[in-house]
């Protein structure tokens, strides 16, 4: 049975510095159609290599569905692009 749904890029404050405010997606949540959660999220800080931790992730899309995903992030003005696939748990 395939189940549409959505997976979706929850973030968190991690701020090192007093008064600033930084806000990085640190986990990966799938909701039905309905809005309600299905399982446990997927903790990016687990998954990722740790020079990849933290970022700010601008989007993710199916590369392999149900089994991969890619992630993708950039460093403005002028950062490299990066994209990054991720394993997904098979019970996920």
């Amino acid at each position: 049975t395939h189940e549409l749904g959505f997976i979706v890029l929850m973030s968190s404050e991690n701020s090192p510095r007093e008064g600033k405010k930084d806000f990085q997606y640190q986990w990966l949540q799938r909701f039905d159609m309905e809005g309600k959660r299905i399982g446990a999220p997927i903790d990016l800080n687990e998954v990722l290599p740790e020079g990849l931790r933290q970022r700010n992730w601008e989007g993710l899309g199916w590369y392999e569905e149900g089994k991969r995903l890619v992630m993708v992030h950039d460093s403005p003005p002028a950062g490299i692009p990066t994209a990054y696939v991720i394993d997904i748990p098979e019970n996920w």
